[in-house]
């Protein structure tokens, strides 16, 4: 399920869930934080999607002084890959691209 705050950040986050196999529970899929060069120029506005074996995060990238009706810094699209954890799933970052 992709989620987006309400007003002008309208911030973008996942909640996901797999069925565990023979034990008749979910366990919950954990999207990380933005760190590092994935979250440069961060000021919400997400978009996610599905495409072909990955999820895909895209939001505009802010320079100083944008205001956030128009960012100048690009696209940030940030593909991830689930992998199982110790406890649950997990979406790890695969790629980092700017356009």
């Amino acid at each position: 399920m992709f989620i987006t705050s309400a007003g002008s950040g309208s911030y973008g986050a996942m909640e996901g869930w797999t069925l565990n196999k023979g034990r008749r529970s979910l366990s919950s899929i954990h999207l990380p934080e933005l760190t590092g060069k994935a979250a440069e120029g961060y000021q919400g506005h997400d978009e996610f999607a599905v495409e072909e074996l990955s999820l895909v995060r895209r939001f505009p990238s802010y320079r100083p002084g944008d205001s956030n009706a128009k960012p100048t810094g690009g696209t940030h699209q940030i593909s991830y890959k689930l992998v199982p954890g110790e406890a649950s799933w997990q979406l790890i970052p695969v790629r980092v691209d700017t356009c």
